[in-house]
């Protein structure tokens, strides 16, 4: 049985067909790599061009846990002008993630049996002011 998240993953690509962009499948993920104080609050965004491919399944994990339904949960799907489909969860903290170095990596398996993968390397620094 799929999992909640994998179904809204599929739910995502459904709204690309016809609408994606041109090229190869991939995924962007935002913030961007990079280094973030604990104090910090950002949307966590996916932003998915499944190129006119199904998806079949994908995961999301962090620090190699499996976070696929934490993040569905909280995730609000959008679509963008250029035809991409986006998964946002909003208000995220630093704090949330706590002091030190968190992968984030996100993987959609395609209808074509090929795979699109995305991902981000944040520093959390610790801070005790705004």
């Amino acid at each position: 049985m799929l999992s909640r998240g994998v179904l809204v993953l599929a739910a995502l690509a459904l709204l690309g067909p016809g609408l994606a962009q041109a090229g190869a499948p991939s995924i962007v993920v935002s913030p961007p790599p990079g280094a973030y104080a604990t104090t910090q609050a950002f949307d966590l965004v996916l932003v998915v061009n499944p190129a006119g491919l199904g998806v079949l399944g994908g995961s999301i994990t962090l620090d190699g846990v499996e976070i696929t339904d934490v993040v569905v949960a909280c995730g609000r799907i959008g679509t963008l002008g250029s035809g991409r489909v986006t998964l946002r969860c909003p208000g995220i903290t630093g704090a949330l993630l706590g002091a030190g170095i968190h992968t984030l990596r996100v993987r959609l398996d395609l209808s074509d049996g090929s795979t699109a993968q995305g991902g981000a390397v944040w520093e959390i620094l610790a801070a005790t002011g705004p």
